[in-house]
């Protein structure tokens, strides 16, 4: 996991908030970390703001799905929350002829705690990272979930 920590490239931080930082290096993170070996063809729901696809094609994946019917949630600073626990989650893939491998929140670390220790110390965020790769969080924390399926 350090390895998929320390070769993400961060985003501008300039132009970020905290935590909005630390969750996108988190989401590269993981997606360096999860991504199949060899060449596989993948679903992207993320939307059209997230880099996911992008990243994941330049690791030599065919990603086949550019818009998908989705429900998401806006909040009032543009970012997007899920609308579905867990369970109601797993039971869509199922109903759409997909297994679920897992589900894991996209982070389990508090918004408070990354912008306090972001704010004293910028070159912390790789540290961040490498924490919330570690941490073994229960799929019902965090605002936004991750989910491995495949085309059963």
């Amino acid at each position: 996991m350090h390895d998929a920590a320390s070769a993400i490239i961060a985003p501008d931080a300039d132009h970020l908030p905290a935590y909005r930082l630390f969750r996108e290096a988190v989401a590269r993170a993981q997606l360096a970390a999860w991504l199949p070996r060899g060449r596989q063809v993948l679903v992207d729901v993320s939307g059209p703001r997230a880099a996911t696809a992008e990243l994941a094609a330049r690791a030599g994946h065919t990603v086949d799905l550019p818009h998908a019917e989705v429900v998401l949630v806006p909040w009032p600073d543009g970012t997007i929350t899920r609308c579905y626990g867990p369970d109601q989650a797993r039971e869509l893939f199922i109903g759409a002829g997909l297994e679920v491998n897992w589900i894991r929140p996209r982070t389990a670390l508090s918004e408070s705690m990354v912008t306090h220790v972001l704010q004293g110390d910028p070159a912390r965020l790789p540290r961040l990272v490498r924490a919330e790769l570690a941490a073994r969080s229960d799929e019902s924390l965090g605002a936004q979930l991750v989910i491995s399926a495949r085309k059963g």
